[in-house]
């Protein structure tokens, strides 16, 4: 695949007229083809974006955002990720979970039809309630409502991975080229994860990207993320380097294996303790040794959650513990938090979040 072919397709905007909800439809159904999506799921995929956009209009919503987020996988797998965001006035806390309801204080019908169509949903509204949204205690920053929905191609491979995971990748500024990249794997009972930034910009650290995701894609799963971050380094030797955390989880018992090369950045949250992982003494490529690489081991455990990412977020507001054991999905911490990073100067470099959670 060409390296075109690897890039992260991005679409945000705010929604306040009839021309912002077509397009949002139009962006969604360009990305849907793009990425090889069949023509059923291209259809859904632009009827569930449009769903969303409207919503905005019909309630008349404070700031409502439209994202698209799109990502090629693999050399047939695609994932595409939309959400909906605003700052109010805000859903019924006791309709959150109503289905495909046509009454009033329901979903309605819009919403309903996005969450029977998506691989994967969430729906946040307000601090209270069923389903409350993230309490990150930044006051009036914070959106009061947040839909996520997911779509991934093909589903079978997908729905395979007994991981509740969620990523985000946006180029920096206009640029249609990103350096910074996420990979996962998963043969039974290894589930490998790998967020990288590589050195540089535009197409050269896309080259590298790319390159470093074609070598893992021949790794086995199995593979001990200090071994594959040390062999991954010997694969960049010649170029400006990667910097990288890589996570393997057995999915068959509680071990976390953790390999970590330069300044990508990773929260943890094991039960009752909380665990930050950064080796700053990265990249790897120029030098690969086991002294350039961090190797972490964690056992035992019955509920863990990790938010990883990449400098180009600047700051990632502070979780607090209680709220990471909550039953949030995935796809709600990523979209919730990605609006909230202090993003400064904002969007001069890629960025990448990563969210994943997983339990005993």
């Amino acid at each position: 695949m060409d390296i075109e072919g690897l890039q992260p397709l991005w679409y945000e905007r705010g929604v306040s007229m009839e021309a912002h909800v077509l397009l949002a439809r139009r962006a969604a159904r360009d990305f849907a083809k793009r990425l090889g999506f069949s023509e059923k799921r291209v259809a859904d995929v632009s009827l569930c974006v449009t769903e969303l956009a409207q919503n905005h209009l019909d309630h008349n919503t404070d700031n409502g955002i439209i994202r698209i987020f799109g990502q090629r996988t693999g050399e047939k797998e695609a994932v595409i990720v939309m959400s909906s965001l605003d700052m109010g006035p805000g859903m019924n806390p006791g309709a959150i979970h109503h289905k495909d309801g046509l009454g009033r204080g329901s979903l309605g019908a819009g919403l309903g039809t996005v969450k029977r169509l998506a691989d994967s949903f969430g729906l946040c509204s307000g601090k209270l309630g069923e389903s409350p949204c993230p309490d990150l205690l930044l006051g009036s920053r914070e959106f009061a409502t947040l839909v996520a929905a997911s779509f991934v191609e093909p589903r079978e491979k997908f729905k395979e991975i007994p991981m509740d995971f969620s990523f985000l990748i946006r180029p920096a500024g206009e640029s249609l080229l990103c350096g910074d990249g996420f990979f996962f794997s998963f043969d039974y009972p290894f589930f490998q994860m790998v967020v990288m930034d590589a050195l540089g910009k535009g197409r050269q650290a896309a080259q590298i990207l790319a390159e470093a995701k074609r070598f893992l894609a021949l790794v086995p799963s199995k593979t001990h993320p200090q071994d594959l971050l040390l062999a991954l380094g010997n694969e960049m030797v010649g170029t400006r380097g990667i910097m990288a955390q890589a996570v393997r989880v057995n999915v068959e018992e509680p071990e976390i294996l953790i390999g970590a090369a330069g300044d990508v950045e990773h929260f943890l949250f094991i039960d009752g303790r909380e665990r930050f992982v950064s080796d700053r003494r990265g990249p790897i490529g120029p030098v690969s040794t086991r002294r350039t690489v961090e190797a972490i081991e964690i056992a035992q455990f019955s509920d863990i959650m990790g938010i990883f990412y990449t400098d180009g977020l600047g700051h990632v507001p502070r979780v607090r513990f209680n709220q990471a054991l909550m039953d949030i999905p995935a796809i709600i911490w990523t979209n919730y938090l990605f609006s909230l990073c202090g993003q400064e100067p904002r969007h001069q470099d890629d960025a990448t979040l990563v969210v994943w959670k997983w339990k005993a």
